[in-house]
């Protein structure tokens, strides 16, 4: 026997099958263990409501429980559908909940089967943790069946909304900068980069031409052209190679606030109006970061100077001048009009992830043509 300590909580209110009990309290994962099932949705029988949890969050859950890198504050949701199972209120006041160990399994997973999997995994493989006795937080509905755990599971998860991913950067680089181990952590499992590349675009963002042109999290869109998450994720490449992960912080602000100019010397008309132009948005911003480690081994290679707007300007300007592409009005896009927004320009057709590789392999080869020019 097993007994849990309960509050009464607020009812649950369904239009139709009226109201249901809801308690919270804290149970030893071991004895949760042993009496919880997951209502995994079966469609030919027309059972259950649940997906099939995800290995992959399950296993990556378990290792960073392992490691102590997370704590399981919120609680799981569980249903009891068995009408004689019900909360007993003592002397003193305190609603108690007796679990005979009978081998049945009582309690429904309506919310947070991730997380009891996770834990599950940990504890059978260190059964000498004491995994099995971690207690977890748990909010459970009483007496209630099927319909109303459905009700409540799209309830949970249809107003459930994932943290965006310029948030979860921000907050990726608030904790690694504060906490050291975290920081090791992200290196040994390759996502180090992330760090470094918010915080350059951070620094990137207030100087040059970037200026108020990047939208960090919960800022309004204003003159922005592009959020932070994809900046940061356009300069993973170059972070990867060596030509450019080894100047220090500033000084690789100072090479892509320099190539931009460059760029801008070349192309104005897309940096006067930004927002009618693609050049400084998603597909502007991936393709051209992509291809600055390739124009700054070109600098070197030519001993010019890496943090002059001229260099790039000289290296570059022949190739994105000449750049064309087809648009939408049976026409041709040339120079700034490829950049162009709408049908009149040619860039919106490389907006996919393949379309990006197609439009960098494109400008690459024809950089590489008009260079071999000029030498010869």
């Amino acid at each position: 026997m097993y007994e849990m300590f309960l509050l009464k909580a607020q009812p649950i209110r369904h239009s139709i099958r009226g109201e249901r009990d809801t308690f919270v309290g804290a149970i030893q994962f071991g004895e949760l263990a042993a009496r919880y099932q997951i209502p995994h949705r079966v469609h030919v029988t027309d059972e259950g409501y649940q997906r099939k949890p995800s290995a992959s969050r399950v296993n990556k859950l378990a290792r960073d429980l392992h490691a102590k890198r997370v704590d399981l504050p919120t609680a799981v949701l569980l249903s009891v559908r068995n009408t004689e199972l019900y909360p007993r209120l003592d002397s003193t006041g305190r609603y108690i909940l007796s679990l005979p160990a009978d081998g049945s399994r009582p309690f429904f997973v309506v919310d947070g089967q991730h997380r009891l999997e996770a834990l599950r995994k940990v504890m059978e493989e260190d059964s000498d943790a004491g995994w099995a006795d971690f207690k977890i937080p748990a909010v459970i509905i009483f007496g209630a069946d099927r319909g109303v755990e459905m009700d409540q599971f799209h309830v949970v998860n249809s107003n459930a909304k994932s943290i965006s991913t310029d948030l979860a950067l921000d907050l990726l680089k608030t904790r690694a900068t504060k906490d050291d181990a975290f920081r090791k952590y992200l290196d040994s499992v390759g996502e180090g980069w992330k760090v470094v590349s918010q915080g350059l675009t951070e620094r990137v963002s207030r100087q040059g031409l970037w200026k108020g042109r990047i939208r960090f999290p919960n800022e309004p869109k204003g003159a922005t052209v592009i959020n932070s998450n994809s900046f940061v994720t356009s300069l993973r490449r170059a972070l990867e190679q060596e030509n450019f992960a080894t100047y220090l912080p500033d000084q690789r602000a100072d090479i892509i606030d320099a190539y931009w100019q460059g760029i801008q010397e070349a192309l104005p008309e897309c940096f006067d109006n930004p927002a009618d132009y693609n050049i400084q948005k998603t597909v502007g911003v991936y393709v051209l970061h992509y291809l600055l480690p390739t124009v700054l081994e070109y600098a070197v290679k030519f001993g010019n100077p890496v943090f002059e707007a001229d260099t790039y300007y000289r290296l570059f300007s022949q190739t994105l001048w000449d750049l064309s592409g087809d648009n939408q009005l049976d026409g041709e896009a040339v120079g700034e009009d490829f950049w162009r927004v709408g049908p009149e320009g040619a860039s919106g057709t490389f907006s996919s992830g393949a379309g990006q590789r197609v439009l960098r392999e494109k400008i690459r080869r024809e950089l590489q043509e008009n260079l071999q020019e000029q030498l010869a």
